[in-house]
């Protein structure tokens, strides 16, 4: 079993360099919220394998959206 002053170490360690991160860009953000939305409203209206019609036109619609 490790000594307990090697796994304090570790998870200070840890908490030191996740507030050391910088938080995300608005960018990413913006994008984050916009994906996160496309991801729900597929999930809310699921369609069969090989049959993703309305899935390839949303899909399209955003890629096209990027030109």
């Amino acid at each position: 079993m490790p000594k307990p002053h090697i796994l304090l170490s570790v998870a200070l360690l840890g908490v030191s360099l996740w507030a050391q991160s910088p938080s995300p860009s608005k960018e990413v953000q913006a994008a984050y919220a916009d994906s996160y939305a496309l991801y729900l409203d597929l999930h809310q209206y699921p369609e069969l394998s090989s049959h993703e019609v309305q899935t390839a036109a949303k899909v399209t619609a955003k890629l096209r959206g990027f030109a």
